[in-house]
């Protein structure tokens, strides 16, 4: 799916705020999603990172988007601030968020930042999807917003990695 930059940066800019209204409880990285219809005219889901209610778990704006998008994400593309999961963690009762987008169908996934945690390697979460012949395209124009605004602050060397 094509889109174009203006287009992309309004909806990249939508997944920052998304990613806002993560409650402080969750902590750092918030990461905010949405879904666009097959044909890419239309937001189909939203979501972003917070509490599974009354636990401590986590559950993914990935997720978030794709379940309020159910059907309509089939052929469709993902947008999301911070590269998709491909490990569970513990405090994640859910598959990782990179198998849930194969397994729904999306065509297209566009990627601000590289996962960093301690749990995933960078580019993991991209070589996943790709192998499961989804195309990936990473979206770099907001990442000093996105690395601003929603990730943990960090030594100046991560922060140089992880702006590749």
């Amino acid at each position: 799916m094509e889109i174009a930059e203006d287009i992309l940066k309004k909806y990249m800019l939508r997944c920052i705020e998304l990613a806002k209204q993560a409650p402080d409880s969750v902590g750092k990285p918030y990461v905010g999603a949405l879904v666009l219809s097959r044909d890419g005219a239309t937001i189909v889901g939203e979501g972003y990172r917070t509490l599974v209610e009354h636990t401590n778990y986590l559950l993914h704006a990935e997720r978030m988007a794709l379940e309020q998008a159910g059907q309509a994400a089939k052929g469709g593309a993902l947008i999301t601030t911070l590269e998709p999961c491909v490990r569970i963690k513990p405090t994640q009762i859910f598959a990782c968020c990179a198998e849930l987008i194969v397994e729904r169908g999306i065509e297209t996934v566009i990627i601000g930042m590289l996962g960093g945690s301690p749990s995933m390697s960078m580019g993991s979460g991209i070589a996943y999807l790709k192998a499961h012949g989804i195309v990936v395209r990473r979206y770099r124009a907001l990442n000093s917003n996105i690395q601003a605004e929603l990730m943990p602050r960090k030594p100046l060397d991560s922060l140089l990695s992880m702006r590749q």
